[in-house]
């Protein structure tokens, strides 16, 4: 068994494969209820597996577990959206060099299926309030966005996503404009445990 810990991660390259790790944070609004700005806070966390299809493109399934949601201007309302994510990218490699460093710069975009966990409604006193009955047990997002590698192992990635269907069941009072819809940016940063 020990043996098979040990040369896991040469088999892996071998057969050009990566993974690894992500943590970042999620600047998200809910197009549909009156409020703009990307001002609601949430963390962005998980991994990922790189199959390495070409010298240019790479497969990316990831899974991860993201927060998303709005409040308003003034701070009266907040809604929060937990997700199970599980984005699977394509990635379109692009190699630069600064210095005498090459990097390597993705762009990449795919479909981002999730799971709800939990939906919450703040007001500006507690309790927080259960609203998950409200919505879809499914979002089904779209996402594009760029990696930065800053060294071998560090990367820095920017993401833009939007959701492709409206999440509520019927119709919602608290979303009088229609939808809605999730729309954030997420930045993370990644740590590659295994590069393909």
């Amino acid at each position: 068994m020990w043996a098979w810990a040990f040369w896991a991660p040469g088999l892996v390259q071998a057969q050009n494969l990566g993974g690894g790790l992500a943590l970042g944070m999620n600047f998200s609004q809910i197009d549909g209820d009156h409020e703009g700005g990307f001002r609601k806070l949430g963390m962005a966390m998980g991994g990922y597996v790189v199959f390495q299809i070409n010298d240019k493109l790479q497969l990316q399934p990831e899974v991860s577990w993201d927060q998303l949601g709005s409040v308003s201007k003034e701070g009266f309302f907040s809604n929060r959206f937990n997700y199970f994510s599980f984005p699977v990218l394509l990635n379109f490699q692009i190699p630069i060099t600064i210095g005498d460093e090459p990097r390597m710069l993705k762009l990449q975009a795919g479909p981002v299926p999730s799971v709800l966990i939990n939906a919450k409604d703040k007001l500006r006193t507690p309790p927080f309030d259960d609203i998950s009955e409200s919505f879809k047990s499914l979002d089904i997002r779209g996402t594009v966005g760029a990696v930065f590698e800053m060294n071998y192992r560090l990367a820095v990635s920017l993401r833009f996503g939007n959701s492709l269907i409206p999440f509520a069941k019927g119709t919602s009072t608290r979303f009088p404009q229609g939808g809605p819809w999730h729309k954030y940016l997420q930045l993370s940063l990644r740590l590659a445990l295994v590069k393909p």
